[in-house]
């Protein structure tokens, strides 16, 4: 766990925890989670805006309306790693709210691209560095 609390995750078992949170609710609805439920859907640790992003420290660069980029520093760090209660991140594509860092993210996850660099590399790089499928 982030604080150093390994103690309470192997004696609580919160790697399980969203699994059991998932299957209790389909107990007591007799239906999955809906995709979109908070903490437990298959949603809910998708990152839409790469804003969001618990990090830790790091530098944004964000597009305002009228084209200006614009830098700033972000502190955020996550309480609780999803990975800590069974879970996984990963991306989704919104049509209003999905920037680029999202969108390739997802693509990686689909198979679309053959290669192991991230969003950053890419932009870094003046060569293509990862070929499509």
């Amino acid at each position: 766990m982030s604080r150093g609390h390994t103690n309470i995750a192997e004696q609580y078992q919160l790697d399980k925890l969203l699994p059991l949170s998932q299957k209790i609710t389909q107990i007591n609805t007799t239906l999955d989670a809906p995709n979109d439920f908070p903490e437990i859907g298959f949603n809910a640790y998708r990152t839409m805006l790469s804003f969001f992003d618990q990090k830790g420290d790091f530098k944004q660069e964000l597009t305002r309306l009228n084209g200006e980029h614009v830098q700033f520093n972000v502190t955020r760090k996550m309480d609780v790693p999803v990975a800590e209660v069974g879970g996984e991140n990963g991306y989704r594509i919104t049509p209003v709210a999905s920037n680029e860092e999202v969108i390739f993210g997802r693509m990686k996850e689909l198979g679309v691209f053959d290669c192991d660099v991230t969003y950053s590399e890419t932009r870094s790089k003046s060569s293509n560095t990862c070929e499509s499928s």
